[in-house]
């Protein structure tokens, strides 16, 4: 029975579940549709016959397998079917690795596929080649081979094995099960001895990284493996590096390459092979651009490599905190950068792509925080002088959100609370020491008598308790009385969360507490075209003022976004011409706002690389999440040329008809 991937996935999640799945989740957890499921599972059910289960399906129930009589066997070599993907990336990796052309009947033979088909892979591996700056190249009566340096091939073997293994299992899978594993044809390039050897050339390369404090995650320790069993190989075909480029020159003296005298005496031994110099650099740049971690307790290291790290993390931190309009005020996200930097660094200075198997995953689940980061990434491309990869970008995602959702764990575990008591002070003490040991996530911020809560107290806090009536307060209450009753603890609990959910929904400014988009923000009221200003702190106030004058902000919040810039410098100039003031929520926010200001005449911020500034968005937050949408969008139309033109010199229906568009998106 032939299944491919697809039909192989199905079967075995159907297998892992201890319970019926409807044909709407299988289809979700398989990232496809209904109709796709419902019909390969008449594949998959003659496939669970063979291996003795039954296939179950019950209307208002769902879709399961029962086990009949025989063991689970797992999917043999005989039963895998490629699909179009994998015949690209193992013609690839053949062609790679082999050292002599390919013909079309060989590589049809090899791959169970008819020479029509093989053509059309063929084009997709033109492709994927030059992906690597690569080039498939072929000759009537010879074959099909690639070109390219030395290097860029290994890059691309790496990859290529790497996607086979994580397909179908593990690198020990591979390793351990030839009789099943799908993907049979590349034992030819690993031999038994190697495989043999990986286990204590993995424990080789953990001890040079506890010997420089640092943990190798699991996956990078992979990659190092795979790249030396590919290095091994290809060496012993006659594809050596002998020479490095002047740029290498340089890792000769860093203390990873004289660490790695004990795996070089045990591949020169065990395997009787004495590879050059040059090998032994490059292989110290995959270990320098390895993923990892630090050990605990060790803080930051020190050394030239880490003070960049820690140059270019902090810095980009003010750029991302810039397009998202919000300051993170996070340690852990610097501590982290840092060491995501530090190997990062290398990867993009030596052109290594560290494969994201994550990738797709984050686009989905955060797309206005991947926009946001891709876009302060060109600031790294700048001072770099190199392209970002979206892998990369991945991985800096995962950190900006991960810094994010802190930040609303930290917001749902502190609320700023006024107490309001019309009686003693004995009263008020009772009272607010009832709530600290029932609430801890209260922060209590004083207690007030009705007379003395005025307007720049209560910009201070989430909302009040109170004993007594409060009238015409906008903020949040509850009262209750002076001494606390069980039942009003318990009642105090459900009105917490259920005024935090009222006032968040009520502040975004839309209806059912969605995220607003950049058409909720930016209409005619909000944009002013061709006004004059003679430096960047008029500009700033003027367009300030537009929201003060739309009731969404207070005029100190105008003064707080002149202080920052003065403060921190033009991180707020995020694109060519283009700026996005904006200060703390709790400056003065009442509801998640924007206001854009085109000028007459461009004024300078500062910033060399995007100065001078013409168009001012000016941003009103209430907290970490409500207007990533609206900096989404925007991201978006910045990316977009003809958009920014229309910005730049179009009138204001032409402008609204560009903000309506990308809202939809």
């Amino acid at each position: 029975m032939a299944l491919t991937e697809r039909r192989v996935r199905l079967k075995e999640l159907l297998l892992s579940q201890g319970e019926p799945l409807t044909a709407s989740q299988l289809s979700e957890k398989l990232g496809t549709n209904e109709r796709v499921v419902r019909y390969d599972l008449q594949f998959v059910e003659d496939a669970l016959k063979q291996e003795g289960y039954l296939l179950q399906k019950r209307p208002g129930v769902g879709i399961w397998v029962e086990r009949i009589e025989t063991d689970l066997l797992p999917v043999t070599a005989q039963e895998y079917v490629y699909s179009q993907q994998e015949r690209k990336e193992i013609i690839l990796f053949l062609l790679l690795n082999h050292d002599h052309p390919l013909t079309i009947p060989e590589l049809s033979n090899t791959l169970d596929v008819s020479e029509s088909t093989l053509f059309e892979d063929l084009r997709s591996v033109q492709k994927e080649a030059t992906v690597y700056q690569l080039s498939l190249c072929s000759k009537r009566g010879i074959g099909y081979w690639i070109e390219g340096e030395e290097a860029k091939k290994r890059n691309a073997s790496v990859e290529m094995f790497t996607r086979f293994i994580n397909r179908v299992g593990t690198l020990t899978y591979f390793v351990h099960s030839q009789e099943d594993f799908p993907y049979t044809i590349l034992y030819q390039f690993f031999t038994e001895n190697v495989l043999q050897q990986f286990e204590p050339i993995a424990r080789i390369l953990m001890r040079i990284g506890q010997k420089h404090h640092i943990y190798l995650y699991e996956h990078a320790l992979n990659h190092l493996l795979i790249y030396i069993g590919i290095m091994l190989y290809r060496c012993r075909e006659g594809n050596v590096m002998e020479t490095i480029s002047r740029e290498l020159e340089p890792i000769r003296e860093h203390r990873y390459y004289a660490s790695m005298q004990e795996l070089r005496e045990y591949i020169n031994n065990t395997f009787e092979i004495t590879l050059p110099d040059a090998e032994w650099v490059y292989l110290t740049v995959q270990l320098l651009g390895a993923k990892f971690r630090h050990f605990a307790n060790m803080g930051v290291p020190s050394g030239d490599d880490w003070e960049l790290a820690m140059q270019i993390a902090s810095e980009f931190i003010l750029y991302v905190e810039a397009r998202l309009g919000m300051k993170l005020e996070d340690e852990e996200l610097l501590s982290s950068l840092v060491l995501h930097m530090k190997s990062s660094l290398y990867r993009l200075k030596y052109e290594m792509v560290l494969r994201n198997p994550l990738l797709s995953d984050i686009k989905k689940q955060y797309p206005h925080i991947y926009d946001v980061t891709r876009n302060a990434s060109q600031y790294l491309e700048q001072i770099l002088r190199k392209h970002i990869p979206e892998e990369e970008v991945g991985f800096l995602t995962i950190h900006v959100g991960a810094a994010i959702e802190r930040k609303k764990q930290r917001r749902r575990e502190w609320k700023r609370v006024a107490i309001v008591c019309g009686s003693g002070i004995g009263t008020s003490g009772l009272l607010m020491a009832t709530l600290q040991s029932h609430f801890p996530q209260l922060e209590i911020v004083n207690v007030y008598t009705s007379s003395s809560l005025n307007q720049q107290e209560l910009d201070r806090i989430d909302f009040i308790i109170t004993t007594i009536h409060l009238p015409n307060v906008q903020k949040p209450t509850l009262k209750v009385s002076p001494i606390l009753t069980k039942d009003e603890l318990d009642a105090i609990e459900k009105q917490l969360l259920y005024i935090e959910k009222i006032y968040a929904d009520s502040a975004l400014g839309v209806d059912g507490g969605k995220l607003p988009v950049l058409q909720d923000v930016l209409y005619s009221s909000t944009i002013r075209l061709d006004l004059e200003a003679k430096d960047w702190r008029e500009a700033t106030r003027i367009a300030g003022e537009i929201l003060v004058q739309n009731e969404a902000v207070e005029e100190r919040y105008v003064t707080e976004m002149v202080r920052n810039i003065e403060q921190l410098g033009p991180y707020v100039v995020i694109a060519p011409g283009v700026a996005l003031p904006h200060a703390r929520p709790e400056e003065g926010v009442h509801r998640v706002c924007m206001s854009l200001v085109r000028l007459k005449k461009a004024v300078e911020f500062g910033n060399p690389d995007n100065d001078p500034v013409k168009l001012i968005f000016a941003l009103g937050g209430i907290d970490h999440e409500s207007h990533l949408k609206i900096i989404s969008q925007l991201v978006q139309i910045l990316d977009d040329p003809t958009a920014v033109d229309c910005l730049m010199t179009g009138n204001l229906p032409q402008i609204l008809q560009i903000i309506a568009h990308y809202s939809n998106q």
